[in-house]
């Protein structure tokens, strides 16, 4: 994962021990105590050979949604679109994995060694030294520390009939074979690292995207905690951000509209900026080449009675702009998560001496949040596109994923278009 400074890039490193929720320097007072950080670093290096196969290896990057709690899943789908720009070779990767199944085979022979040893140990140890000591300290990179923490977070969520998704730490202790104190600290532990990361990475590509100074101050000066104690900032404001990113690096945005009183279940749509025309553009041929590259997706609702075809949905989408719904969505949008910080939901200027100095950042979010409520692109009027989600997955994916729901009569636009078609191209459905 790239960070500048003073116009380079460089790279950092972590200790293993980093991903646990312990500190390096705990002290094992017995031989519980070493079995336990054993268990838990096999059960650390068993998840990250997992996500080194399904992200680099197999390409799965929906296994990178983690529910995080607060807002900001779109910062996620950025970062894993980054990542993605970042693969070494395959053989980079097999080797990586041989590496850590080497260092799996120290544990299991220090596993036995202590069967060997006396209850309670000559001295007291910090979990470093006993790591150093075994040979099975190991260090992570900031790109494999990152999708641990996301990929943790997606493997072991759930959701309730009702559609609340939370942790399964139940699940994390059959997995782990731990207590679920254990499976409680190490999710706190991700979900604080990754709130916390995801606002870092905010101010550092507001600076990449050369955003006005004043702007990035005021960011700095918006960002509050919640009741978890998870860092947070204003979705309008970030995602202004992020739109910034996805403009200068390219990224595809995937639109996946669930139609919700059509005989078409789903309508997918992908735009790409172009430098020419300052604006968002809809992939209108050779869409089947992009199946497999990875996109910034785009998930939402459109509950409109009154579309003669998907057609006229998909022309008054692409004539209202992709960058103005998803801004609409987002300033319609609860600014922060949270019952700590109610006060400041639809207001992050809630102090009127802020307010008078931020009038531009307020106004543009106002502005906003009127054309969301009059293009039908929030929760009073969903009859344009309410987002539900924001993550990054390939067309494929989402495809395969909507088939596995049981849904087939799904309109993607741009397919097998004719070249030189100066109409807007036919629409193509993808049925079973």
């Amino acid at each position: 994962m790239f960070k500048y400074k003073d116009n380079k890039i460089y790279n950092i490193e972590f200790s293993c021990i980093e991903l646990m929720p312990q500190s390096s320097t705990t002290v094992i007072k017995n031989k519980i105590d070493k079995e336990n950080v054993l268990q838990i670093i096999a059960f650390i290096i068993d998840e990250l050979i997992e996500l080194l196969e399904q992200f680099y290896i197999l390409g799965n990057y929906q296994c990178f949604d983690p529910h995080v709690g607060d807002t900001a899943c779109q910062i996620r789908a950025i970062e894993i679109l980054i990542l993605s720009l970042e693969k070494h070779s395959l053989f980079f990767y097999v080797n990586r994995i041989i590496e850590l199944k080497q260092i799996q085979s120290e544990i299991h022979k220090t596993v036995t060694n202590l069967s060997n040893i006396d209850q309670i140990p000559k001295k007291h140890i910090s979990i470093l030294d006993f790591f150093k000591e075994n040979n099975i300290l190991f260090i992570i990179n900031e790109n494999e520390f990152f999708l641990f923490h996301a990929y943790l977070l997606t493997k072991y969520k759930n959701e309730t009939n009702e559609g609340l998704t939370y942790i399964d730490h139940e699940k994390i202790c059959t997995s782990s074979e731990l207590s679920k104190k254990f499976s409680k600290k190490i999710s706190r532990h991700s979900q604080q690292y990754l709130a916390e990361h995801s606002c870092d990475k905010i101010i550092e590509w507001a600076k990449f995207s050369k955003k006005p100074p004043n702007f990035i101050d005021e960011l700095n000066k918006l960002l509050l905690h919640d009741d978890d104690d998870r860092c947070v900032l204003p979705c309008f404001y970030f995602t202004d951000v992020l739109v910034s990113v996805i403009k200068k690096l390219k990224f595809p945005i995937l639109i996946v509209s669930k139609q919700s009183n059509s005989t078409i279940s789903h309508i997918l749509m992908v735009f790409i900026y172009s430098e020419r025309k300052k604006k968002f553009i809809i992939i209108k041929e050779n869409l089947s080449s992009r199946f497999n590259s990875p996109c910034f997706v785009v998930e939402g609702i459109t509950q409109n009675i009154y579309w003669v075809s998907p057609y006229n949905f998909i022309e008054r989408f692409n004539n209202i702009g992709v960058e103005e719904i998803i801004m609409s969505n987002m300033a319609a949008h609860p600014q922060y998560s949270g019952e700590r910080l109610t006060l400041y939901k639809d207001n992050p200027f809630i102090k009127q001496d802020r307010l008078i100095q931020n009038n531009n950042m307020w106004t543009m979010l106002q502005n906003m949040k009127q054309l969301a409520l009059i293009n039908g692109c929030c929760k009073i009027n969903k009859s344009l596109f309410f987002i539900q989600h924001i993550f990054c997955d390939t067309i494929e994916g989402r495809i395969n994923k909507i088939r596995e729901n049981n849904y087939f009569d799904i309109v993607i636009f741009g397919l097998n278009n004719n070249e030189g078609e100066k109409r807007l191209p036919l629409l193509e459905s993808v049925g079973a």
